[in-house]
């Protein structure tokens, strides 16, 4: 969410639903497209029994105890009445349940954005087809007024009484929306967004989060929250960590700043091979890119700018052999599906801001394909977007293909994010290490060296 006047920001979480797989950014704002599947039954995640022992046992533990940023105990396990399942439509985004007055509401979880709206019984014919709030509430006399890349949403600021994955607030400052111009918002599947973000977000600074609110009167035990997210659904679990959802350590890294959840981005390596850096002294790479990164669950793919993609998704169809299609109308790439399990991994390098300590997490090439649209599609599309150039284009979003490989912690108390290696994911956590240096670079390096040895042969002569 970027600030652009005193009554505007705009969301890396906003999006328009339901018709085709597209992240875009336009006029400096995310446009996040979706196909419509209609309302259907999907698998919810069952609750795993917890064993406190695994980390006694885990090689990996013992062998990264000494690194800081890796961190095994103290875990909290997350109690079931502290989780909130959340149901996955095809990868796409996850909706979740949330209470207020009496009336239960599907919406989007969402940390790159910091404010909750649904629809008020007095929105009309934009929100046909939508639940809306007919409840009690305390009208604050003030108007909100949203752009999304997607459109726009405006209402009134009320206070209402809100519960959340078991915990209750009986009177929370959220909005009422009178209008939604989101595209598509009649047939979607959810009826509003729940930001999890940073308080300065809002375009009321003073404007609450919910989860903090609910440390500050006591209703759950740490500043935190946690999400874990897969094909068949996910969970969110409130002030805990559910350590059943994730195996080896958790890394943790300090927030760059407290907006979004941004951590800092050293660069992307693709089987191994550093293709585009900000920091070469830390990833060695013929592109440079951007320094920082948002965790953004509301996101459905990987956005990162235009140049470094481009790069990405050239190595990709270089390293594995398999054609990328680009489709210039909706902006997004694809690969024959029959084709998905060759593609190589993929590593993001991110850094904790205060101590510079970077982890690797790599991504195996089945995560950033997206599952075909239909039974009879023969493409499928890749899970990465071009972001544009300057502003908030110069930004990477680590979005739900990323999430799904890597359990994540947003600690509000300690400004951080832990990250782990989701549980049947394939993903994996190395930390300190480096990828090796492209072929360009090392090139480079072999004629620097060349050079100063023949210097000093010419000094000692």
């Amino acid at each position: 969410m970027i600030l652009i006047s005193k009554t505007i920001r705009l969301m890396p979480g906003a999006f328009i639903p339901f018709f085709v797989v597209l992240v875009t950014i336009a006029n400096s704002e995310i446009i996040k497209l979706t196909r419509h599947h209609g309302f259907k039954s999907l698998p919810r995640v069952i609750h795993r029994v917890h064993s406190t022992s695994r980390f006694a046992n885990d090689p990996a533990a013992s062998q990264n105890d000494s690194i800081a940023g890796f961190e095994t105990a103290p875990i909290i396990f997350a109690a079931n009445d502290n989780s909130e399942d959340l149901t996955s439509i095809d990868d796409l985004y996850y909706v979740g349940p949330i209470t207020i007055g009496s009336e239960t509401f599907q919406v989007i979880y969402d940390t790159g954005s910091s404010f909750l709206w649904v629809p008020s019984s007095q929105c009309g014919s934009s929100c046909d087809n939508r639940q809306s709030y007919s409840g009690g509430y305390t009208d604050l006399n003030s108007k909100f007024n949203l752009t999304y890349g997607s459109g726009s949403v405006a209402g009134d600021y009320v206070q209402a009484p809100v519960s959340f994955v078991g915990s209750s607030l009986s009177s929370f400052k959220m909005g009422l929306a009178t209008s939604v111009g989101l595209n598509g918002f009649s047939y979607a599947v959810y009826d509003g967004i729940l930001g999890l973000g940073w308080p300065s977000l809002n375009q009321d600074a003073q404007t609450p989060v919910i989860v903090p609110s609910l440390y500050a009167q006591g209703a759950i035990s740490e500043n935190l929250f946690a999400i874990f997210l897969s094909s068949d659904g996910g969970e969110l679990s409130l002030g805990e960590i559910d350590a059943s959802r994730f195996s080896g350590n958790m890394t943790w890294l300090s927030l760059s700043e407290e907006s979004w959840w941004t951590v800092n981005f050293i660069g992307v390596a693709v089987n191994g091979v550093g293709v585009v850096s900000s920091d070469v002294g830390a990833l060695s790479a013929p592109q440079s890119t951007a320094h920082t990164a948002i965790l953004d669950s509301g996101t459905s793919l990987i956005v990162g700018p235009t140049e470094s993609i481009d790069q990405i998704v050239a190595e990709i169809q270089s390293v594995s052999g398999v054609k990328v299609s680009y489709n210039q109308g909706s902006k997004s790439f694809s690969v024959p599906c029959s084709q998905g399990n060759r593609l190589p991994p993929i590593t993001f390098v991110l850094a904790d801001a205060k101590t510079g300590q970077s982890f690797n997490y790599t991504l195996p090439g089945s995560a950033y394909v997206l599952p075909a649209s239909s039974r009879f599609s023969v493409s499928c599309s890749l899970g990465f977007q071009e972001g544009g150039s300057g502003g908030i284009s110069s930004l990477w979003i680590l979005g739900d293909p990323f999430l799904r490989v890597f359990y994540s912690v947003y600690d509000y108390q300690n400004s951080r994010v832990g990250l782990a290696t989701a549980v049947s994911s394939g993903g994996s956590i190395v930390a300190g290490s480096t990828p090796t240096p492209s072929r360009s670079t090392l090139t480079l390096s072999l004629s620097a060296l060349l050079t100063i040895l023949i210097t000093a042969v010419v000094i000692v002569v």
